[in-house]
């Protein structure tokens, strides 16, 4: 399959990288990988008798070649993208992507597989926007008032409204509340109402690497011409959708600029000295925990480029392989700089283990999409 664009190879070098790991993805422990999968597990097939401790078998339902939840996501993003609405092309909003969201992982759902609990999480909270919306907006509200506009935003799609956040939004709201027959509250109350719907949904605790690979995807902004404050704007949002902290936006933006980066033409190496400086931005600028992501950023190139370049062992020795963003972000650091090529860089990931699945999506991008990679 050929990419139209660099863009276009990111999201397929990501897709097809989350896929790589579903055999392997979650076995823990230095070495473990190779030891049960052997020096190339790309594509194994999951396996039980693979999973012994320390390891959770979370992929039993899936075949070789299909994608874990974390890829899944990836797929969610784009499914949001296609059906953002005629006012905003490519900027889906929270609407588009919370119905993506339930339409792959509700009850009922496209997706037939491991569920984390940050996917619950999020689920949890799109059914309750409606309600907490009601009471930000409208708290003094008679209680036929409050259940209308209830009965008229869920009858538009709740919190999950296509046209969520942008101009279509307000008129199929009064539209619904004309057809409740109940005296509706002023203007300025519906657009309270709107705004507090709007607002970001996401766990303001979880830290892990979840919402990079929802990310990705974002890429394909390139291609339309968008500038990169307003890429980056985009991407901030779609962060706070589901991981809404400032250790998730400082990380995983600063991850998606070293994409951006290679996306627009730049050499892998060249976006990864960029990132670093980005985080020595953040740093003088006293954003809380640059300082702590910056240093292990740094120490992972410095061991690149002093010659040690296995990532298994730098993983086990400096870094770990679980899931939170404090050790993704470096060990993905190290891979950027040490890899050769797009099969180097992902089974890299693979065989340093843990969740590697995350790693995986996210180094096949850059990987697929490099300048002069012969796509």
């Amino acid at each position: 399959m050929a990419a139209r664009s660099p863009a276009h190879a990111a999201v397929l070098g990501a897709l097809i990288g989350d896929a790589a790991a579903i055999g392997s993805h979650w076995i823990y422990g230095a070495g473990n990988v190779a030891a049960r999968l052997g020096p190339s597990p790309a594509f194994a097939a999951p396996d039980k008798a693979n999973y012994e401790p320390p390891a959770y078998y979370a992929h039993g339902t899936k075949s070789v070649g299909e994608s874990t939840h974390l890829g899944h996501a990836t797929v969610v993003a784009l499914a949001a993208l296609a059906t953002a609405p005629p006012s905003a092309p490519l900027v889906p909003g929270p609407g588009p992507w919370r119905a993506a969201f339930l339409a792959a992982y509700d009850y009922g759902g496209a997706w037939v597989g491991y569920i984390d609990s940050a996917t619950r999480g999020t689920m949890a909270n799109i059914k309750a926007a409606v309600d907490s919306a009601v009471v930000a907006a409208v708290p003094d509200a008679d209680p036929a008032q409050a259940a209308a506009l209830a009965k008229a935003a869920n009858s538009i799609g709740g919190a999950a409204a296509l046209s969520l956040g942008t101009p279509e939004y307000l008129p199929a709201l009064r539209k619904a509340l004309a057809d409740t027959k109940v005296t509706a509250p002023g203007d300025d109350a519906l657009e309270a109402f709107s705004t507090a719907l709007a607002a970001p949904i996401g766990d303001g605790n979880d830290t892990q690497t979840n919402a990079l690979c929802k990310v990705l995807p974002y890429v394909l902004a390139v291609d339309a011409g968008l500038a990169r404050d307003d890429v980056l704007a985009l991407v901030a949002d779609a962060i706070a959708e589901t991981q809404n902290n400032s250790v998730s936006q400082l990380a995983i933006t600063n991850l998606f600029t070293i994409l951006l980066d290679v996306v627009s033409g730049t050499s892998i190496a060249d976006a990864v000295a960029a990132g670093l400086a980005g985080l020595d931005a953040a740093v003088d600028a006293g954003t809380p925990h640059a300082a702590e992501y910056a240093k292990y950023a740094h120490l992972a190139v410095t061991l690149a480029a002093d010659g040690v370049d296995d990532c298994v062992a730098v993983a086990d020795e400096h870094f770990g392989s679980a899931c939170p963003l404090e050790f993704t972000l470096p060990c993905l650091y190290h891979a950027l700089s040490v890899a050769s090529d797009y099969h180097d860089a992902v089974n890299r990931a693979l065989l340093v283990g843990g969740d590697s699945a995350a790693r995986t999506a996210y180094l096949g991008a850059p990987h697929l999409a490099a300048p002069g990679n012969g796509r």
